[in-house]
């Protein structure tokens, strides 16, 4: 029984940094665009990122729209970044090193 709840525990950390790591993702791709660029590295690693959501089973896509809803209801709007190309590279490899312990977490395979 500790095992499971030790889990459960897990897969909602997991699900908690997907969500921020999915909304931050986000913020970034548009601040991007809004600068006239294309984005490219930025959209490939959101579809990574998003690429976990369909391999949830149906009780952790329940959690995760529940953690998804609680986190978008207190996100600031007002949330201005201004990332560089340099800044979108560099951050690559940590990025995808978070997606691959999200997937482990959660005991899916990103794409």
């Amino acid at each position: 029984m500790a095992d499971s709840k030790e889990t459960s525990v897990q897969q909602d950390y997991a699900l908690v940094l997907l969500v921020k790591e999915i909304m931050d993702q986000l913020d970034e791709l548009h601040a991007l665009r809004k600068q006239g660029l294309k984005a490219h590295i930025s959209h490939e690693l959101l579809r990574e990122m998003c690429s976990v959501l369909p391999e949830l089973d149906e009780t952790l896509k329940e959690r995760y729209f529940d953690i998804l809803i609680s986190t978008s209801s207190k996100a600031e709007v007002t949330r201005e970044i201004q990332p560089s190309e340099e800044m979108v590279v560099a951050s690559i490899a940590p990025k995808r090193r978070t997606i691959d312990v999200i997937s482990q977490r959660l005991g899916v395979k990103a794409a």
